[in-house]
């Protein structure tokens, strides 16, 4: 995180071509959001809206601060709060990067800039480089601080897994953007040493440039009028092969196969592996399901009990797509999941997971946090949880990276070897993503809710030996560090623990 801590990427020079503030008129008409908290950047904020404004610029300021905060409009500029547009119950860094990215796709704007939280873009540079939403909308971060710079200036260490999900998120975001305005001189020279992946386009506006190469407005002009350069994809069509591994939840089972039979997406199989089940419902429900089975050309196999993961392993063995989706049977697709990961899958990603989505039938979990739009009608979506997608850092601390509920593509699954096999391993999901990270692969995230999780006394999270799940979800990390130092790993883990085996204890 602190340039003596990380090992700095490959560096190339660097040119901040110095903006002028003096106004041009040319935007005239044309839309800008500027995404800002205004607790913590108000002078930043005002000053980049007035200098747009002069150049002919309409700006809707999206406001990201806590909800307990009053509302702190800019004279002139149209104001529209973040906090309590969807019923938010929390407001950490990933609810205000979901909520402003599901905000944004339903609006028209010319431009979108982000204002010093770079991570609140997050996850709408995550939907656009999937060609999701927001294509050919320009995208700049503009900033005169980040995060690990704060605390570098304050002499701070950081105090755990909050400021480490910033930082991550704040590189993404800036990686993935199209363009980088530093506020100060000093920013951009911080971001250079310290080995950030910065944009093809970065201009500086700032007081102490003693050189002034074009004005704000021309420089922001030449962005939108200059095509949004997103991944080309593949025109093969993505056949999804979806695995799952059942056990004795006859019921369970039924709902999630009716979600997978209303999947508006086409292209792709199922592949039930009945790991043993001694329930005589599941023959019952086998016999009722035949009739689509033979029509779509799906498979139900039973096999020995040896545990989900190893059913899991067989349905991907066995399966016709180069794109695999596990799914557990307790969980239920809405009818878009298939489509939004197909949609994405085409740019080429290695594994894809998702929002989760809370099940009201949920036994063990907090109430959702958000409720989301769907993308079409008035319904909404509940949000449970909120990965960010490939960090090896943060899996230390917990799992960020996704579920048992993602997509990978057959060559990367096949190179991992597939899930651990150990019969009465938790965390296995957990376990093969971390292996994905070490083995150099990434992990991406489409910021919708496209599923439905439950949590209840029957789930393997809830009956196994989750202290097992922890350590084995730690071996791929503890292997790459010297032996001595690997009870590290058990301190900085344990604060999860005790929270999981908290959960456990309210049965």
């Amino acid at each position: 995180m602190f340039k003596g801590l990380t090992v700095p990427s490959v560096k190339r020079a660097v040119h901040f071509s110095p903006l002028s503030a003096k106004a041009s008129g040319a935007a005239q008409g044309r839309r800008a959001c500027i995404v800002s908290n205004r607790v913590m950047s108000p002078a930043t904020t005002e000053h980049l809206a007035y200098q747009m404004q002069a150049d002919g610029w309409r700006i809707t300021l999206l406001d990201s601060s806590e909800p307990n905060i009053p509302d702190q409009p800019i004279e002139g500029v149209e104001y529209q709060r973040l906090a309590g547009l969807y019923r938010q119950t929390n407001w950490y860094i990933q609810m205000q990067s979901l909520t402003a990215y599901h905000w944004l796709r339903t609006q028209s704007f010319d431009l979108i800039i982000f204002c010093d939280e770079c991570a609140v873009g997050f996850y709408s540079c995550s939907a656009r480089r999937g060609n999701l939403a927001l294509i050919q909308t320009p995208i700049i971060m503009a900033t005169s601080q980040l995060h690990a710079r704060r605390l570098e200036q304050a002499m701070q260490f950081p105090t755990g897994r909050h400021d480490f999900e910033i930082d991550f998120m704040e590189r993404e975001t800036v990686k993935r953007a199209d363009a980088l305005l530093v506020l100060e001189s000093e920013t951009g020279l911080w971001l250079q040493e310290s080995g950030w992946t910065l944009p093809a386009s970065i201009a500086c506006l700032a007081t102490d440039q003693p050189l002034v190469m074009e004005s704000l407005g021309s420089w922001l002009l030449n962005l939108i009028q200059t095509p949004v350069l997103s991944a080309q994809p593949s025109d093969k069509s993505i056949f999804i092969s979806v695995c799952m591994a059942v056990y004795n939840r006859p019921d369970w089972l039924r709902g999630a196969l009716r979600s997978l039979q209303q999947q508006t997406y086409a292209h792709f199989e199922v592949i039930v592996v009945d790991d043993g089940s001694t329930n005589p419902a599941m023959r019952n429900l086998q016999n009722e399901f035949e009739p689509l089975f033979n029509e779509r050309r799906w498979r139900w196999i039973r096999q020995d009990n040896t545990g989900p993961a190893s059913a899991r392993n067989h349905a991907a063995k066995i399966a016709r797509g180069d794109h695999l989706l596990f799914m557990d049977d307790d969980n239920i697709a809405y009818p878009d999941e298939l489509e939004r990961f197909a949609l994405a899958a085409r740019q080429g990603y290695d594994i894809l997971a998702c929002i989760i989505g809370m099940h009201s039938e949920s036994e063990f979990a907090f109430p959702p946090t958000a409720h989301l739009p769907e993308r079409a009608g008035s319904a909404t979506r509940p949000v449970g949880w909120t990965p960010i997608g490939g960090n090896l850092l943060l899996a230390v601390y917990v799992n960020v990276l996704g579920e048992t509920n993602s997509l990978f593509r057959r060559n990367v699954f096949e190179k991992l070897g597939g899930f651990s096999t150990h019969k009465s391993a938790v965390l296995e999901d957990f376990e093969l993503l971390t292996r994905a990270i070490i083995a150099g692969y990434r992990i991406d995230i489409i910021p919708e809710v496209l599923m439905l999780y439950r949590r209840t006394r029957q789930s393997r999270s809830m009956t196994q030996n989750i202290f097992e799940g922890h350590l084995n979800s730690l071996k791929p990390i503890a292997d790459l560090m010297p032996e001595s130092l690997r009870p590290l790993l058990l301190a900085i883990r344990n604060e999860w623990y005790l929270r999981h085996n908290g959960r456990r204890s309210q049965e």
